[in-house]
């Protein structure tokens, strides 16, 4: 699940279990320039949706680990 609102998107990747993961993005609702919410913390912090998606490819072995 990604998203930037942690009270709905990440809280409600965690209420769907474990095998779910969290990517909070610092888009829209959430804008902490280098921390993870304290109540729901994300699995991930990237900083915009473009930064999730390589995060993403990256884990699953889909992208190199490191892009320019």
């Amino acid at each position: 699940m990604t998203g930037d609102n942690p009270l709905s998107d990440i809280r409600g990747a965690r209420m769907a279990g474990e095998r779910w993961r969290s990517i909070l993005t610092r888009t829209g609702n959430f804008k902490d320039p280098v921390g993870n919410h304290p109540e729901y913390p994300a699995d991930i912090v990237c900083k915009a949706v473009g930064d999730a998606w390589r995060e993403i490819q990256r884990r699953q072995g889909l992208a190199p680990a490191s892009s320019k």
